[in-house]
């Protein structure tokens, strides 16, 4: 840890010319000392905007800025991820106490508002990835703490999640006792030349009006220990996907960091990358193209869905079943780019004789199916008594005759062969009911009950068939719904349920909810008196689902009308 800069590793900064392409995306002001002050942020549209995969908001460390994030934005853009960030309050363009970082809760809310304020303006419906460097780093594993199910995933870059051993003590317990009763006082000058062993990058930050250069304050160093101390005891509460970028040669965190985060979260998505070499200014760093590299490949693999990640990884035949060629053609096109092999095959599930003719040419051509998932829904979304016998007839046979029509049709292969995996999709209507919701809840409910005694038979048979039973939560999350129950109730996008259902299948799962803490719920619901059950479903699921699907009521409409065309 002796290492010093040395002018052999002097090189321009990766920085360069690099601007984003919006400033002031967003109107976002806060209250410091009873005086509201405005904080500069930034927006890097993808370069394809009509095909949005995703948005990354960044984070920026102690004494520096989002401005520096520029070429970062840039080249994730690239991949049609769009990437936002801000300057946190007295560092960049932002107003406030020059250098100062408020108290942990402040700055958390500062953070949480900033996402809000994004979702409103991009939509909550676009998958949402997190990240940052350092005490952006630690930021960011702390909202993900705070709502799990909120982010599809996080990138943490040299993240100060970890008591680095090799800073004082006693230095520490100064900083925190002086930033307890004086956080504002300047103290002693910073150390330099610790981030970077490219000694024009402390060059270039001297130089940057942006970067506080100033004293010690140590009401900003109390908030990054207390934040710091609270990621190390929050390890095993982490489940969101993460991706950790760490050096060997990082003096600022522990680089040991990476090694026990692995160990003690149960995240079932973990990816690290350690550079022995490198230091602790990652983004900075000559290594940052083959880190910028490894982090647009890690968002576009969660951006994906079920089939783009079994063509990815595993190299398969992918054959899907639809009533219309032209929505898969561009999936078709799009697994094969990946190394798989795509096959359409027109088939309306509501047809038996369809199903049967289908199935029959599929095990013709591929003699078996190793995974069958039935992914299939329609919703009429009325009270019970507003809708006709057809309508409810028309549900129940997409939602639960369809898709065991096609078990039907392809367990005997399966049994043939002693092997195979069955996953059905229902959802969380499937066990907990929901108003104008009747044939819905119906039909999943049945399908659910299939799906587990079918399961039951195998097991009497001592037939190798593995089940996998997935219920997600049947709306995202907005609005008001998220405001009133954001941590119970998460947005969760497609691409979420998807990566979701995919790790499921790989592990053979028996069961899933998606979010996870449905697990718990369900139970506890269920296990309420009837008068109390019936309460918190009326006030979730009554009058209050009106209005939250008034927000999109003919989107709704347009939606349920193809999903009913598609299955004619």
């Amino acid at each position: 840890m002796a290492a010093q800069p040395e002018e052999k590793y002097r090189k321009p900064s990766p920085l360069g010319e690099f601007k984003w392409a919006q400033e002031d995306f967003v109107d976002f002001t806060v209250l410091q000392d009873k005086k509201r002050i405005k904080l500069a942020n930034y927006y890097q549209p993808p370069q394809n905007p009509q095909n949005l995969k995703g948005i990354l908001v960044l984070f920026h460390g102690m004494n520096a800025n989002a401005i520096n994030y520029a070429h970062v934005a840039v080249e994730i853009a690239k991949s049609d991820i769009a990437v936002a960030a801000f300057d946190q309050r007295g560092m960049g363009k932002s107003e406030g106490i020059k250098g100062f970082i408020e108290p942990l809760p402040v700055h958390i809310n500062d953070c949480k508002q900033y996402i809000d304020l994004i979702q409103q303006k991009i939509g909550n419906k676009i998958p949402l990835f997190i990240g940052g460097q350092s005490f952006g780093g630690a930021t960011a594993m702390k909202l993900c703490v705070d709502e799990p199910n909120r982010y599809k995933g996080v990138v943490l870059l040299a993240p100060a999640i970890k008591n680095n051993i090799y800073h004082s003590a006693f230095g520490k317990k100064i900083a925190r006792c002086i930033g307890s009763f004086l956080p504002r006082i300047r103290t002693v000058p910073q150390s330099r030349g610790q981030s970077s062993k490219n000694p024009q990058i402390s060059e270039d930050a001297e130089k940057n009006p942006y970067i506080y250069t100033g004293k010690v304050i140590p009401g900003s160093v109390k908030t990054i220990l207390d934040l710091t101390d609270l990621c190390y005891e929050s390890y095993e509460k982490l489940t969101t996907p993460f991706l950790v970028i760490q050096g060997g040669m990082d003096k600022l965190v522990d680089s040991d960091l990476a090694k026990e985060l692995i160990q003690r979260s149960p995240s079932k998505d973990q990816t690290v990358f350690f550079y022995e070499d490198l230091w602790h200014s990652v983004i900075l760093e000559e290594e940052y193209p083959d880190i910028v590299q490894k982090i647009q490949e890690w968002l576009r693999e969660r951006g994906e869905n079920i089939s783009y990640k079994f063509a990815k990884n595993h190299k398969c035949n992918i054959i899907l079943f639809d009533i219309r060629r032209d929505l898969c053609q561009n999936m078709i096109q799009k697994i094969e780019e990946l190394g798989g092999k795509g096959y359409f095959y027109k088939c309306d599930v509501s047809d038996d004789y369809q199903i049967k003719t289908q199935i029959q040419k599929v095990l013709a051509e591929f003699k078996s199916i190793d995974i069958l998932i039935n992914c299939v829904g329609i919703a009429n979304m009325k009270f019970f008594l507003n809708q006709s016998i057809d309508e409810i007839q028309k549900t129940y046979t997409v939602n639960c005759q369809g898709p065991i029509s096609v078990i039907r049709q392809i367990l005997p292969s399966m049994i043939e062969k002693n092997k195979g995996q069955i996953v059905s999709v229902t959802s969380m209507a499937s066990v907990l009911p929901g108003v104008k919701m009747t044939e819905y809840c119906a039909s999943k409910s049945a399908l659910n009950m299939f799906h587990q005694a079918l399961r039951m038979e195998m097991l009497v048979q001592q037939k190798k068939i593995d089940f996998t039973l997935v219920c997600p939560y049947i709306l995202p999350a907005i609005g008001e719904w998220r405001e009133r129950m954001h941590k119970i109730f998460p947005s969760l996008s497609e691409e979420y349920q998807g990566l979701a259902i995919y790790q499921a299948i790989m592990n053979k799962e028996k069961e899933i909810f998606i979010p996870q803490i449905w697990n718990q719920l369900v139970f506890i619901l269920i296990s309420l008196p009837v008068f109390v059950f019936d309460q918190i479903m009326l006030f979730y699921t009554g009058e209050f689902l009106d209005k939250l699907l008034g927000v999109d009521k003919e989107e709704v409409k347009r939606k349920s009308s193809i999903s009913s065309q598609c299955s004619n």
